[in-house]
């Protein structure tokens, strides 16, 4: 849990010292969250690593894998979103998960004008958490195509 609150708070080095020794799938997937925040990428893939050796089938460990591969870009964001479609098809679709297929489109370049309705407006405990995730990445790529 202090994980967590120093992460929302943006005390990442407090973050990471509280869960730098994770033995849970949760610990280990907000140490992957602070690497992310820290631009840590690298040592972001080790946790994730480690969870896929946890539990690799874990939704928690497929939820983060598509975290970690929207900040590897490239080819990456299309498997990050093959992920959150993946998982939207398996437990419908949450605010979050259609959050993270829209930033996947924003940043392969193809921006739907004609968002789902049902993506606009999240209950307000995702509000934080998806405006987090979204500024987090910081820019996109400027090449935009249409649904």
């Amino acid at each position: 849990v202090a994980g967590v609150i120093y992460l929302e708070l943006g005390e990442l080095e407090e973050a990471a010292k509280v869960v730098h020794a994770g033995t849970t799938l949760e610990m280990v997937s907000i140490q992957v969250q602070v690497y992310l925040r820290m631009a840590r990428v690298d040592v972001a893939e080790k946790s994730l690593a480690l969870m896929a050796r946890m539990e690799d089938d874990a939704t928690l460990t497929q939820l983060t894998t598509a975290w970690v591969n929207m900040a590897l870009g490239g080819e990456k964001v299309q498997e990050a979103f093959y992920i959150f479609q993946e998982l939207a098809d398996k437990y419908n679709e949450t605010p979050v998960l259609l959050n993270g297929m829209a930033v996947c489109k924003m940043h392969m370049g193809q921006v739907c004008h004609r968002a789902p309705t049902r993506a606009l407006h999240p209950p307000s405990e995702c509000n934080r958490a998806l405006l987090t995730r979204t500024l987090h990445r910081g820019s996109l790529t400027r090449r935009t195509s249409t649904c």
